[in-house]
């Protein structure tokens, strides 16, 4: 993985990032017409992570590895 996330959605969403022991690293509310996001990770250890993505209708998990 690269240091950017890529989040595409259909609707504004709210993107959160945990760590491996679940503590909260990053939380963005994409309010309005952000429905494309990149997010830096370079700040983030090499690492499991956890995002969620949240768009109103249901919330989506996806397991991200950092090297």
């Amino acid at each position: 993985m690269l240091n950017e996330l890529h989040i595409q959605s259909n609707k504004p969403s709210e993107v959160r990032i945990c760590d491996a022991l679940g503590r909260e690293l990053y939380k963005k509310d994409a309010a309005g017409s952000l429905l494309d996001q990149v997010i830096d990770m370079s700040r983030f250890a090499p690492g499991h992570y956890l995002v969620s993505i949240d768009n109103g209708d249901g919330v989506t998990w996806r397991k991200v590895i950092k090297e």
